[in-house]
């Protein structure tokens, strides 16, 4: 009989690295993201009020409810 061991199987499976770079991504927080939307948001809407032009693309959230 054989010895089951890590090795066998997902255990020992590896993720999958589809980036080629010397490092790992960065962990981001959720309040950095926060964060980074809310500054984001503060420049498009400094954008609009200047008179800044803009394209408001379709939701495909909102295509798929009504579709």
């Amino acid at each position: 009989m054989r010895h089951k061991t890590q090795f066998d199987g997902w255990s020992s499976a590896m993720e999958p690295s589809f980036v080629t770079s010397p490092t790992r991504v960065e962990y981001v927080s959720y309040a950095q993201k926060q964060r980074d939307a809310a500054e984001l948001r503060d420049l498009v809407k400094a954008h609009i009020a200047r008179g800044g032009a803009y394209v408001v693309l379709p939701s495909h959230a909102a295509a798929q409810v009504s579709a």
